[in-house]
Formats: structure tokens, sequence, C-alpha cells
């Protein structure tokens, strides 16, 4: 089942034979702040990284300082793999990119709910014609996402986020992508079961900018 993010007000209304006084006002909730910096080879990521901290903005500076931080995520480079063997030259042709910019947000995901009742996950899907059984065939689909340092690089997914330190791994959050015939899926799934509320607080992972990348052959 398709559940999508909202927003539900519960009212409840008290009633009595008297007056009913106004309550005081409640206090104002906490910005949430996201730093980014370079994570070195070592003990939390073997081939370096970057290393992403939140926490509630509690002195209203806009910094988010060493105090602050309530968790702490690390996006580890994968190891690099062994060469491959060369291939045979294959016959000249002709190809064609189409390559799509969009944006996941608490409105254009779904939170779909795992079969066992425990937890869900987020899904986004892209409606196009371009992926047709000839990409599927001899063509290529391929999903980018903006780096967490603000520059304005590029990282394929899948994508795998740790959370944890020195003492052990937490639990990890891990994007991926798949296509087929009209719809190409970006999911954000993880190893704990969690709710709609608990994908919210994370959204500082997955809630950016991803390039759609469509290889269609033509003869």
């Amino acid at each position: 089942m398709k559940l999508k993010f909202s927003l539900i007000i519960c009212l409840l209304f008290l009633s009595s034979c008297g007056e009913v006084e106004n309550g005081v006002d409640g206090v104002d909730g906490l910005s949430i702040l996201v730093n980014s910096e370079v994570e070195p080879s070592g003990t939390n990521c073997p081939n370096g990284g970057t290393k992403l901290s939140f926490g509630g903005d509690i002195n209203g500076n806009g910094v988010l300082s060493v105090d602050e931080v309530t968790s702490t995520f690390y996006v580890c480079n994968g190891e690099d793999g062994d060469d491959g063997d060369d291939g045979l030259d294959g016959e000249d042709g002709t190809s064609n990119l189409s390559v799509s910019i969009v944006e996941l947000t608490t409105n254009s995901v779904d939170f779909i709910d795992y079969s066992s009742g425990d937890g869900g996950y987020l899904q986004y899907e892209y409606n196009t014609n371009l992926v047709t059984n000839d990409v599927l065939d001899n063509g290529m689909v391929f999903v980018e996402t903006k780096l967490f340092d603000g520059s304005d690089n590029w990282m394929n997914l899948p994508l795998t986020v740790v959370s944890g330190d020195i003492n052990g791994v937490d639990y990890t959050i891990y994007g991926y992508y798949y296509y087929r015939q009209g719809s190409v899926y970006i999911n954000w799934e993880c190893s704990l079961p969690l709710e709609q509320s608990d994908w919210l607080d994370v959204i500082g992972l997955w809630g950016r900018s991803y390039k759609i990348s469509i290889l269609t052959p033509t003869s």
C-alpha cells in the first residue's frame, strides 16, 4: 500500500459548562542543520568519504556546533576494482542520450509499507516513454545524485550511508534505482524498519537532486 507523506493535525475539543481559557503558546521548534566534511581514510571509511553531521540549532546562530550534533553518518568511497580485459572493437553507430534532473521531496516520493507491517521504504517513480524495449535490450539507464559536499559534482547510485562509530555500525541507509518499460524508480531503504516520520528525520540524505540519463540506441 502506498501512502503519500502528509501532515495530519488532530484537533481535540474539550467542552465544559464554564468558560474555556486560551492555553499558553508553545516554544518554537528547532531548525535542523546539516554539516558535511571530508572523512579521511581510516576506521570509519577505509577509502575515505564524507562525514555528515545533523543536529538542532540550539543557540540559533545558524551554524552547527559540536555540542549540537545528535547524529552522524558516513558516506564511504568504494574500493577500486581490477581492470577488465579489453573488449573487441564494435561497429560504428549512433546513440541518443536524454538527461533529466528531478527533485526528491516529501511531496514527490511515496512511502511504501513492508509486507511484514514493520516500517517501509521511499520510492520515486519517473514516468517516461524513452525507456522502451530497445533501451531494455540494447540501451542503458543510470542515475546520479549530487555530492554531499555542496559542489556541482555527481555520484552514481547505488549509494550506501553508514551510521555508527569506531564501536560498530548502528544501521545503514541505501539508495538504489531500477527501471522497466516506461518508468525509472529511485528507492531508499534502511536496515531498520523506519516509519514515515523517521524518514523525515533523515531527509538530508535522500531529499536532493537526481540526474536520470537514458541512452537510446539508434540505427
